[in-house]
This record gives structure tokens, sequence and C-alpha cells, in this order.
């Protein structure tokens, strides 16, 4: 039982984004460990047109306001809520599953996804990454990070270092200042890691004078495990 985890909602971009990095289709089944109001379960069945969504929640009050909010959406014979632990859930059924919960319970939990998934089972995490695994995507949406992993190849048995969001941040932030010397505002806007790259973009603003200054849309992408910046591109910004 996580009874340490209080609800915070996942705001309804997170929710798409989550879904969207995981590739979530007709063919999928998934699974929300600690659902919360159902709106992963409910915009994955909705939206995603998964086959099925199976949800748990171990707070009374909270569980009865998703089941009203599925029957009250039609979606009884798509959506399975659960009043329980997720501690004891069968996993064997399921294709993704989706966390927000925070890093101690993301470690309480691991074993149980390595032991008791399927092969192939993508796990997406929302803000809090899961130690000792390699995250097939992390990316940055509105402040909200959000990490893909693949079992069991996401399973590393040897620490490899990789910058994290908060490395890349700063490279950028580093690599600007050292090119335009006058950098007045950064403005970061989507960030993603992918196959050791993280790839970021966003606007900046440029002083090019005592009373001037001009926007700037910039793209740059970064060796995670060097830290290299190894291509960028800039453009004016309208």
């Amino acid at each position: 039982m996580i009874s340490d985890v209080p609800f915070v909602p996942t705001s309804v971009d997170t929710v798409r984004r989550m879904l969207e990095i995981a590739g979530v289709g007709p063919k999928d089944v998934v699974y929300d460990m600690g659902c919360g109001d159902g709106r992963i379960l409910i915009t994955a069945v909705k939206e995603f047109k998964a086959k099925k969504a199976v949800g748990y929640e171990i707070m009374e009050k909270i569980y009865r306001a998703a089941v009203q909010e599925v029957e009250r959406q039609g979606l009884k014979e798509k959506i399975t809520l659960v009043k329980g632990d997720l501690f004891k859930a069968d996993l064997s059924e399921a294709t993704v599953i989706t966390l927000y919960l925070n890093g101690s319970a993301n470690q309480r939990l691991r074993p149980k996804l390595e032991k008791e998934t399927r092969a192939g089972v993508r796990v997406v995490s929302h803000d809090f990454y899961m130690e000792g695994w390699r995250a097939e995507r992390e990316e940055r949406v509105k402040g909200d990070d959000i990490y893909l992993y693949i079992l069991p190849g996401a399973i590393e048995h040897e620490h490899v270092h990789s910058a994290t969001w908060f490395d890349a941040e700063a490279i950028t932030r580093n690599f600007l200042n050292r090119k335009h010397r006058q950098v007045e505002l950064v403005e970061f806007g989507r960030a993603w890691h992918e196959k050791g790259v993280w790839t970021v973009e966003g606007n900046m603003t440029v002083k090019t004078g005592i009373f001037f200054s001009h926007r700037m849309q910039f793209k740059l992408q970064i060796n995670a495990k060097t830290g290299e910046v190894i291509k960028y591109s800039e453009m004016p910004a309208f």
C-alpha cells in the first residue's frame, strides 16, 4: 500500500503526451497505478482508442469520483476501476503502465514491474524517474518531466552516467551565453532525451546594442554522456 503519495492531478496536456510517447493504440491495455480521478484511463480509451484500461486507487473518495465519471461517460465496458493496493495488482495483461507516484514509491514498485510484466511493456512515469532503469525517452512538457521505459531492455546491469534535464538546461545556458555573450533571457520550450541525445528547443532574447535586442528561436542537440553540443541552429523568432 502507498499512503505517502498525495493526489495531484496530471494536466490534460501531460496526460496526452504520456500516452503519445507510449504509442497507445487499439491493441493496448493501459494500467494506471494510482489512477486518481481516472483521467488517464478515460483519455486512453476515448482519444487513443485503447482496447481496455484498468486503474488502481486506494483513496475511497477519489475512487468513488472516478467510478462516477467513468459511468457518466458510458465507459464501464472499457474501463475497470479497482479500489485496492497497487502492489497486489495483476499486471500480466498490461501493455502500457502509467505512473505518477514519487521516487520512493517507484523504487518499491520496481521489483514487481521487473518480475510480473510481459516483455515489451511500456512504462511511462510523470516527474519521477526509475532509479536503475535506462529511459528510452525523456521529455519535458510545460514544466512536467516524462520518462518512457520499455522492459526488459530498460533494466541496467551497470550504471552508465547520462545527463539529466537539469544538466541539459545548464549546458544549453552556458552554450548560448558563450555564443552570444549578451543573452538577456532564455525561454525553454520542448526538450527530450532519446538514444543518448538531448534535444532542446526554445527562444532567447539577445542584446545587440545599448537600446536594441532581438528574439531568436534555437534548437540544439547534446550528447547525454559527454555533455558536448553536437548540433545547433537558430533563426529569428517572430
